[in-house]
C-alpha cells in the first residue's frame, strides 16, 4: 500500500550558506525509483542579508539528464532578482532527472548573499489512493 510519503519528499537544493560568487547548487535525484519518481516540485528559497554592493543577485531552478552538466532553466524555474530577507517560490514541472539551483552574483564590491533553499517533491498527477 502507498502512504503520503511516496507522494511527497523534502529535497534540500542548497543547504544555507553565505556566497560570496555565483554557485549552483548539486543536482538532486528526482527520479529515485519508483514509486518516488517525482513529476513537480514546489522550490522554496530564503535570502537573508545581502551585504556589500552587488548590482544584482538572481535566482533560476535548472535540470538536467546527466548530474554534472547539460543544465537548462526548468518549466517554472525562470530566473528571478531577489532581495534581501524575502522567501521565494517557483512551482516547477520536471521533464529531467536532476534538479538544482543557481544564483547568480553579479558586479560590485564585496558582495555576500546568506540563501538556501529546499523543494517539496511531489507527484500531484497522480491520485493519492482512498483505503
Amino acid at each position: 500500500m502507498l502512504s503520503l510519503t511516496h507522494n511527497i519528499s523534502l529535497k534540500k537544493l542548497l543547504t544555507a550558506q553565505d556566497l560570496a560568487a555565483t554557485a549552483s547548487g548539486t543536482g538532486v535525484d528526482m527520479k529515485a525509483g519508483a514509486p518516488e519518481n517525482f513529476d513537480a516540485a514546489l522550490v522554496l528559497v530564503n535570502v537573508g542579508a545581502i551585504t556589500g554592493t552587488p548590482t544584482s543577485v538572481k535566482v533560476k531552478i535548472e535540470e538536467s539528464d546527466a548530474i554534472g552538466s547539460g543544465y537548462g532553466v526548468m518549466d517554472g524555474g525562470d530566473e528571478v532578482t531577489v532581495v534581501q530577507n524575502t522567501q521565494y517560490s517557483f512551482q516547477v514541472a520536471r521533464a529531467k532527472q536532476y534538479v538544482r539551483i543557481t544564483v547568480t552574483i553579479a558586479g560590485g564590491t564585496g558582495p555576500h548573499v546568506i540563501i538556501g533553499s529546499d523543494a517539496i517533491a511531489t507527484n500531484w498527477a497522480k491520485p493519492f489512493p482512498i483505503v
